[in-house]
């Protein structure tokens, strides 16, 4: 009998990468191709200045839209589009992401994800080693829950 495959989603607004393993402790691998860095938002980073128009002061000029969250906005929807274009890959999905991105994450979600959605993981393990990714990862698969 073929063990479950898991698929991992590890991201933040500035990076991603998918890993696999099977069964409900899974030792993690990278899935070849997936890691992506977002260096668009790193460059919408910088806020708007204005001027005074008398005088030499400098205030700073507030935004209706923040374009460095609507970049990785759109970096995290592409990372949600590649997994479902390989949604036959996998059984599970497990979603590691801090706060701000999982709240993104869901709402590109479709109904077959969301179907194979096994946990979630509300932290930023991008940099964390593989074996707290793992220990979380199967924290996450048994609990089917949301761990902060």
């Amino acid at each position: 009998m073929r063990q479950e495959r898991i698929y991992v989603l590890v991201c933040d607004g500035g990076r991603s990468e998918v890993l696999t393993g099977e069964g409900r402790t899974p030792r993690l691998v990278p899935v070849p191709e997936t890691t992506r860095v977002n260096t668009a938002s790193v460059e919408a980073g910088e806020r708007a200045t204005g001027y005074a128009s008398v005088g030499n002061r400098r205030y700073g000029v507030e935004e209706h839209a923040d374009p460095r969250q609507e970049i990785e906005d759109v970096f995290l929807a592409e990372a949600v589009a590649w997994l479902d274009a390989h949604e036959t890959a996998f059984d599970r999905l497990v979603i590691v992401a801090p706060p701000k991105a999982l709240g993104a994450i869901r709402k590109h979600l479709t109904a077959v994800l969301r179907a194979k959605l096994g946990g979630e993981v509300n932290a930023d393990l991008t940099k964390a080693d593989a074996g707290l990714v793992e220990r979380r990862v199967a924290e996450a698969l048994e609990s089917g829950q949301q761990r902060a």
